[in-house]
This record gives C-alpha cells, structure tokens and sequence, in this order.
C-alpha cells in the first residue's frame, strides 16, 4: 500500500517507541547493574549473586521504561490497525497523523 513513500510511512512512531523505550532503559540498567550488588549485599547480610542483580536489574529498569514508552506502542498500534482495516475494506482511510491522534485519544486509552 503507497508503494515506496508506504513502506516509511510507519516509521516515525515505531522509532519514537523504540527512542523512548531504549532512552530509558538502558542508563537505568547500567546505573541499578553498579548499584544492586553492593546495595543488596549490605541490607542482606552477605554476597549477593551477580546474575540474580544483573536480573533484578534488568527487571527493575524495564518496567518504568515500559511503562513511559507505552503511550507510543498505542499510536503505532493504532496506525497499523488502520492500515489493516484499509487493506481488508479496499477503500482508501484517510492517513493517520500521530499528533492528531495523540490529542484525541484520553489518557487511559494510550495507556491501554
């Protein structure tokens, strides 16, 4: 569908998605890797295995990241799911501008 300019046009949102998703993760599991062994062995008493911390840490820094980045994962779902029902009705949908569709959809929706 759209030929050349149609196999970009998703572009935008699923990088936003990623941008926004590995912005956060990856600085929040490099500082909790540093931070989670020393932190854990003190509170517990005794040496802590590194890959339990590298795990928990990974955990840790995954669910805020997830959780910012999810408002982004809605919009590129939706433009896809238009891009579907487009290709199974055969009509032409009016494109989907992220902006608008960000603005029109309420906070529980794009965090759904």
């Amino acid at each position: 569908i759209g030929g050349f300019n149609g196999l970009y046009k998703g572009l935008l949102p699923c990088v936003a998605r990623d941008v926004v998703f590995s912005s956060c993760l990856f600085p929040s599991f490099a500082h909790l890797k540093e931070i989670l062994p020393d932190t854990l062995s003190s509170s517990l008493g005794h040496e802590v295995n590194a890959l339990w911390c590298t795990i928990l840490a990974g955990a840790m820094a995954a669910g805020p990241a997830a959780f910012i980045a999810t408002p982004f994962d809605t919009v590129k779902t939706r433009i896809q799911q238009a891009r579907e029902a487009e290709e199974e009705s055969g009509t032409a949908a009016a494109d989907i501008d992220p902006i608008s569709l960000i603005k029109t959809l309420d906070v529980e929706t794009l965090f759904s």
